[in-house]
């Protein structure tokens, strides 16, 4: 059946706000959706910014600062103090902890108020760190972020504050055979709270996609090899963006207890189509003895559908990615409304899921990542800016 266990709590559940930052960045990430993606998500302007700011106050109470490379946001700051003065009581960041490096910029990061950090590593070596983050410095930039991080520990245990920092890798080929190695990295400076992502590659060149590509299969058995290997020693893993059907279901397997609502650019223009994005599920078909429905999914445009299978004890997402469909998604925990839909006929049954409240279900709204079919449906797909969250 697609039924995850729940695991451990990192922290009490938030509300957060993810704002989407412009390309600051001076990493160069193989797989960077900012710099490599033929039709990338835009980030929001500065007016957008400052106006989702606004608009969440009251419904957020987390301001979160993701891609880009927040530390070099040089309206980081104002947007923090605009936070603060609309009611927001924590902020965090995703970085790739070179900044910090600077021990006076990690001491004004941390003045500002923020709490939770997500150091982007994917590498335990020079070699494999300069594959993937290409910019000419045989792989030093993975040193560069692990003083960062030293840092950033130090300077908060001298002021007596309490920092949560999770480590984020992202699997690709480059590394599915060195997940412990990276784990260890940063869990030898204090971390205990991983999350373990793999590569999407829908819109990178095809020899890049090549390079990094890998599906379920083969990353899921190097996956519960890391999972055993890491049982007992106090830490947290969350696997992220991946269907979990055949993960090991160890006691530190934990689920997303956020919820998630990621800002981004009103004028970004993409193409939508249900065949487009990443396939990430098990090719390997699972024997099933529930009840079978018909499934069908439309664009919002109803210029394009596509009909499928789909059992009682299945989830919609997973047997959409297993009929060949591409469908935007993101957490498949059901706290970030990446793969919303409507249900225009039909009925489904919702699983714990975070994103959604009772109006928005009552509204025929659901994420597929969490729904399951008890006849036969027509859902419309891409309805995450319909959520008004």
């Amino acid at each position: 059946m697609d039924t995850l266990q729940t695991g451990t709590r990192g922290h009490e559940q938030h509300r957060v706000l993810a704002i989407r930052g412009r390309s600051y960045c001076n990493s160069a990430c193989v797989f960077c959706v900012e710099k490599y993606v033929t039709e990338p998500v835009l980030a929001p302007k500065v007016d957008e910014t400052r106006q989702a700011i606004e608009e969440g106050s009251g419904k957020y109470n987390m301001l979160f600062f993701m891609n880009g490379e927040p530390t070099l946001n040089r309206k980081l700051f104002e947007y923090v103090d605009l936070g603060k003065s609309r009611g927001y009581r924590y902020f965090g960041m995703s970085s790739h902890f070179r900044t910090f490096a600077d021990p006076a910029f990690a001491q004004r990061v941390l003045d500002a108020g923020f709490e939770f950090f997500d150091i982007s590593l994917h590498a335990a070596t020079y070699k494999v760190q300069e594959q993937t983050n290409p910019i000419g410095d045989g792989g030093l930039s993975l040193k560069e972020a692990l003083h960062g991080l030293r840092n950033l520990y130090e300077l908060a245990r001298r002021a007596g504050r309490r920092i949560a920092v999770s480590h984020k890798i992202v699997i690709t080929r480059l590394n599915y055979l060195s997940l412990l190695p990276i784990f260890h990295a940063t869990y030898k400076l204090g971390v205990r709270n991983f999350i373990l992502q793999p590569v999407k590659v829908s819109g990178l060149e095809s020899e890049l996609s090549a390079q990094l590509m890998i599906g379920e299969d083969e990353f899921m058995p190097h996956v519960n090899e890391f999972l055993r290997r890491t049982e007992g020693s106090g830490a947290e893993v969350k696997l992220y963006g991946m269907s979990q059907l055949g993960a090991s279901q160890t006691r530190h397997l934990a689920q997303e207890t956020n919820v998630i609502r990621h800002v981004q650019s009103k004028n970004g223009k993409r193409t939508l189509s249900l065949y487009t994005g990443d396939r990430l599920i098990p090719s390997a078909p699972v024997e099933r003895s529930t009840t079978a429905h018909r499934v069908t999914l439309r664009l919002p445009s109803m210029t394009e559908l596509a009909t499928f299978e789909c059992h009682e004890d299945q989830f919609i997402l997973n047997a959409a990615l297993g009929a060949g469909l591409g469908l935007p998604f993101g957490c498949r925990m059901g706290s970030c409304g990446a793969c919303s839909g409507r249900v225009l006929q039909g009925k489904v049954d919702h699983a714990e899921q975070l994103v959604l409240t009772d109006d928005m279900l009552g509204a025929g709204f659901v994420v597929l990542c969490k729904s399951q079919p008890r006849s036969d449906v027509v859902i419309v797909t891409h309805q995450e800016s319909e959520l008004g969250l």
